[in-house]
């Protein structure tokens, strides 16, 4: 009986997991160049159920009955990287990548990664994320003035048409990627990251969120139903404990 309080238990707060991650994507929706997190369930440990009792059972080794699951947990979050639809801005500054390629960015933690391209220059004429960190070209900073820009599919920048630098871009394996806070992101292994080869630059579009926000409220309500029905399951737990111990401890 006990067990089962602890099955219906776990499979409450995978939910309030799930839950946690789901209404944080539902938060980026309008996020430029957001990426959502999944998260699926996965079971705990399986154990194994002996008979030792029998006399005719060797107490040591006992006979094995099979396995019982002790409930439900969640797995590692990942990131779904699906390209978002690009939204046509007209700004010059505004670069949408396609493909699985990242811009580099310096930041005071150090070397991040973004999809956020809605760029602009500085008071030194330095091409900056909107937070004012530098966004990093082949050789260093990208001095773009404040002229009339261009940027190519490669990352070309040209100013008053003139070339003033290229766009850093690097493409690294999914499973070195991990979210660094404020639409950033960090590589685990710096040797994962490598120079883009399958990535273009679309000048005048923003690449918008990848949350489908149809799925995610179909989710929503299927972790609600679920929710609610682990809870059930405590109640009802409750209820076989308690008559367990009013009930059969009248005839003890």
């Amino acid at each position: 009986m006990i067990r089962g309080f602890y099955t219906a238990a776990s499979g409450s707060i995978a939910n309030e997991a799930r839950l946690a991650t789901l209404m944080n994507n539902i938060a980026n929706v309008q996020t430029t160049g957001y990426k959502q997190d999944r998260i699926a369930n996965a079971g705990f440990y399986e154990m194994l159920l002996s008979r030792l009792s029998d006399s005719a059972v060797d107490p040591n080794t006992g006979e094995a009955l099979g396995t019982l699951a002790t409930g439900t947990g969640v797995g590692a979050p990942t990131i779904d990287f699906s390209q978002g639809a690009l939204v046509d801005t007209g700004r010059p500054l505004d670069v949408a990548l396609t493909g699985p390629g990242f811009l580099v960015v310096q930041t005071r933690e150090g070397t991040r990664y973004t999809r956020f391209g809605s760029l602009r220059s500085d008071a030194n004429g330095v091409l900056v994320q909107p937070d004012g960190n530098p966004v990093l070209g082949a050789d260093g900073f990208i001095r773009v003035g404040q002229g009339t820009f261009r940027i190519d599919d490669q990352g070309n920048v040209f100013a008053d048409d003139r070339p003033v630098g290229r766009l850093q871009l690097v493409e690294i394996a999914p499973e070195f990627v991990e979210k660094a806070g404020e639409n950033y992101y960090q590589a685990k292994d710096a040797t994962a990251v490598q120079p883009a080869r399958q990535t273009a630059v679309n000048q005048g579009f923003l690449e918008s969120s990848n949350v489908d926000v149809t799925r995610s409220t179909v989710d929503l309500m299927e972790i609600i139903r679920s929710y609610n029905a682990t809870q059930e399951a405590v109640k009802l737990q409750d209820q076989v404990l308690g008559q367990a111990v009013n009930e059969l401890g009248k005839l003890v």
